[in-house]
């Protein structure tokens, strides 16, 4: 850490810089002190959570009505970063926050070296125009492989599945088993796939939108 006086302001600034060991500090203060905590997230944190916008960058996703998979996901992402934010219970890291495109190892290694509590990634569903409603995808054989602190993948699937639904208000697809899927595969904690909506489906896409 570095400390500088400001004679203008009349201020005493503290600049503090976490090495490379350390993964994020947190800030209090009591009675004219500043106390400094620092460590990996799991001693600064009850809850890690890490979301990921699908696809990205050179990788539009599906596309329909006017509108590209790549930047549902991430608006849908920021806007819970932004409540997130607010938050001190939760420690949240996203696989991205712009339109960039991490590969799939990049997104699944990031929740395993944050240790995180659960992962969730987010996408945008296409099929005929016809098609309709929100379905959460995870992983059967993973599920009491990757349970953490009580709460299994289909637990997990659940839980956002009816969340989602409440959302949107559109019709429940349930929850369907894509072992196969490399986030779901390659992460070691609980982890699901929300399909939001269908982009090709007019009506859903402008809710989404």
């Amino acid at each position: 850490f570095t400390v500088k006086y400001n004679s203008t302001k009349k201020r005493t600034y503290v600049y503090v810089k976490a090495s490379s060991s350390y993964r994020g500090y947190a800030v209090s203060f009591d009675n004219g002190y500043a106390y400094i905590k620092w460590g990996t997230p799991k001693t600064m944190y009850k809850n890690i959570l890490v979301l990921d916008a699908g696809h990205g960058g050179s990788d539009s996703g599906a596309s329909g009505n006017g509108m590209a998979e790549k930047n549902l996901t991430l608006a849908i992402v920021l806007a819970a970063k932004r409540s997130f934010d607010n938050d001190s219970r939760f420690q949240v890291s996203y696989t991205r926050t712009a339109d960039t495109y991490p590969s799939l190892s990049q997104r699944a290694n990031l929740a395993n070296n944050r240790d995180a509590d659960m992962f969730l990634c987010v996408h945008i569903n296409s099929a005929s125009a016809s098609a309709h409603g929100t379905e959460t995808l995870w992983s059967k054989g993973r599920n009491s492989a990757t349970e953490k602190n009580g709460l299994t993948s289909k637990e997990l699937a659940t839980a956002m599945q009816s969340a989602a639904v409440a959302a949107t208000g559109f019709t429940n697809r349930g929850l369907v088993d894509r072992p196969n899927l490399y986030v779901l595969k390659h992460t070691k904690m609980p982890a699901c796939l929300i399909e939001y909506g269908f982009i090709s489906n007019k009506t859903e896409a402008a809710r989404m939108k």
